[in-house]
């Protein structure tokens, strides 16, 4: 199985297609712990229309991502 997967997705070989899908599972593992501590903070904003357009104002302007999206 993991022979053929890793050619078919165009990968080396199998261990640079395990190594991928390993360093895949620890990011998800990483945001999911970030969203149950945010969860578990109970510090909430309020997700509006003008959230989401300050939101991409800061990305417009290159503004580093720092948990808040203030104008």
């Amino acid at each position: 199985f993991l022979v053929s997967k890793a050619a078919e997705m165009g990968y080396g070989s199998p261990g640079e297609f395990v190594a991928e899908l390993l360093q895949l599972f620890r990011e998800r593992d990483s945001i999911e712990q970030k969203l149950i501590a945010a969860v578990e903070s109970d510090d909430f904003e309020e997700v509006t229309p003008e959230f989401w357009q300050r939101l991409r104002e800061h990305a417009a302007q290159g503004a580093p991502p720092n948990g808040t999206a203030t104008a």
